[in-house]
């Protein structure tokens, strides 16, 4: 049987991956801290019922190679993908001016 090369990833992508994920959890357990649930800091909600309500981190610059707590911030999933299928360009201002953490 052939192995599957469709979901393998580079060690430099999973370990780029891994820290990604590291700077989602943090920023996710500060924004629980500080509302006691973890909000979109886009809209300023909780999560609703549906996947699209899920919550997805947000690169602001669009550089996935930035992957610092400052570039991350936390949206719904509806909120992500609208805002690069219309390529908006965000800035912090633009999520509620939540710079609690910096």
């Amino acid at each position: 049987m052939k192995k599957s090369y469709i979901n393998k990833v580079s060690k430099k992508q999973a370990s780029k991956l891994r820290l990604w994920a590291k700077v989602k959890a943090r920023r996710m357990a500060d924004l629980e801290k500080a509302y006691g649930c973890v909000i979109c800091e886009y809209c300023g909600q909780s999560r609703n019922v549906g996947e699209l309500w899920q919550f997805d981190p947000h690169h602001i610059d669009h550089n996935r190679n930035n992957n610092t707590y400052e570039n991350c911030y936390i949206v719904h999933r509806c909120h992500h993908s609208y805002i690069h299928d219309h390529n908006i360009r965000v800035s912090s201002e633009d999520f509620g001016s939540r710079e609690l953490f910096l």
